[in-house]
């Protein structure tokens, strides 16, 4: 978005692969440089809002590329938060950086400002953004299934009606069968029907759904993805389709001009575009695993992993696993078929019992490492599992790996007590539905 004075960017993320190197992105025309040296070469202001920490959205990639002559020119927003991970990070690269605080009006030009929110108790949030007389509503990876949720995001942006829309239009996480992939896909763009029918928006543009699954180990997640033809002829939005605009990396519209544009040419041109990237995907070469680890080494990283988490919340994994709420689990390791099996109790082990899981051992090694671990293998889908209810109590298990990464921890236990509540009334409701 560029005014003026000033261009404000969401989530620049332009070049690397991502959830260890699950993820690419299927255009690969334009590198960081070239895009920090374009922004650069406008004059203006340069302000950019991450919306979460996820590497897709926060790429250190991209902020590592930016000359330290360059960065007074950048001013960077983001939401606050307990663990102040993000927003210390920026400071250390010593960038101008907005600690934001929820539905704050942050004013970036004299004609564009805007107010950030958490979607629900999760890590992810959404944007409203005032363009002189437009709104520009950015949902980014906020889960809005429903009715329910577009009002949840209604009330606190206080607008029913908005002028453009931001969404994504594809699955981004791990599906066991292609049946689930295709349903979840179909999912996707009901969603979308539900947005536009609910916003009523002038034009909604789908995005930060660009990407392939780009490992060896999990290409096979591709074979249900939705890109822009599949969109276009969706049943499901058969009512919207004059209101769904693509747009190729770099297009720009000026929306003060947008009654003179032929929409129509602008969307196929698109179209063709992106058809054809996604099409060439088969073409790329896949990613192999990197390092394969001995046993003794993903020992080494599972203690320390297994310590950070006692520490944190003082041991209670330990007595939910004693009494049953946690269980222990086992990998298969695909590197070798050894199958080690691992205990907040009891430590790791190597055993012969039926396998929950089949994963590389890099791919272990960098749950047990990487605070996001699991997280990100989840998204990434570089690994195999044996029934629902097993990836149920895979969840549980890495449940205060995931708490640590959201700050939400015994140390500070009002966040952690807040999501749990949030969490319990999900449950309830969902019940209740089924009843």
């Amino acid at each position: 978005m560029e005014s003026d004075h000033c261009v404000f960017l969401c989530d620049p993320w332009y070049q690397n692969t991502v959830f260890f190197n699950g993820w690419d992105l299927v255009s690969k025309e334009f590198t960081n440089n070239d895009i920090i040296n374009l922004l650069i070469s406008k004059n203006k202001k340069i302000h950019i809002w991450y919306s979460h920490e996820h590497p897709d959205h926060f790429s250190i990639n991209f902020l590592n590329e930016i000359k330290d002559e360059q960065k007074k020119l950048f001013h960077f927003h983001y939401k606050k938060t307990a663990d102040v991970r993000v927003i210390n990070f920026l400071k250390k690269k010593n960038f101008q950086v907005n600690e934001a605080q929820l539905g704050e009006n942050i004013e970036i030009d004299n004609n564009m400002s805007f107010k950030i929110f958490n979607y629900k108790n999760t890590d992810d949030s959404f944007s409203i953004t005032k363009f002189y007389d437009k709104t520009f509503l950015n949902l980014n990876d906020c889960a809005v299934k429903n009715k329910k949720d577009c009002e949840y995001v209604s009330n606190l942006i206080k607008l029913k009606n908005v002028d453009y829309v931001f969404a994504q239009f594809s699955y981004a996480t791990w599906r066991a069968t292609k049946i689930d992939r295709e349903n979840v896909a179909n999912e996707k763009l009901k969603r979308l029907s539900f947005i536009l029918n609910f916003f009523q928006p002038k034009i909604l543009f789908p995005f930060a759904s660009y990407i392939y699954f780009s490992h060896e180990e999990n290409f096979f997640m591709n074979d249900s993805i939705n890109f822009p033809t599949k969109v276009m002829q969706s049943v499901s939005l058969t009512n919207f389709k004059n209101k769904i605009l693509f747009l190729k990396p770099l297009e720009e519209i000026n929306l003060d001009q947008i009654e003179n544009i032929d929409l129509a040419e602008v969307n196929n041109k698109a179209i063709k575009y992106w058809d054809e990237k996604f099409a060439s995907i088969k073409n790329y070469k896949l990613i192999s695993k990197e390092k394969s680890y001995s046993f003794d080494e993903l020992k080494k990283t599972f203690n320390i992993y297994r310590d950070n988490i006692n520490k944190n919340f003082f041991s209670l994994n330990k007595l939910l696993e004693k009494i049953g709420i946690v269980k222990e689990l086992i990998f298969k390791i695909s590197d070798n078929d050894d199958k080690v099996r691992i205990s907040y109790l009891n430590g790791i082990s190597k055993t012969d019992t039926i396998h929950h899981i089949e994963c590389s051992s890099e791919v272990l090694h960098n749950i047990f490492k990487y605070e996001y671990g699991w997280d990100s293998i989840k998204i990434s889908g570089r690994f195999n599992y044996n029934g629902k209810k097993n990836f149920y109590e895979l969840s549980k298990f890495f449940f205060f790996q995931n708490r640590i990464k959201n700050g939400q921890t015994m140390k500070n236990s009002f966040e952690l007590l807040m999501y749990l509540l949030y969490m319990l009334k999900e449950k309830v409701i969902l019940k209740s539905k089924r009843i």
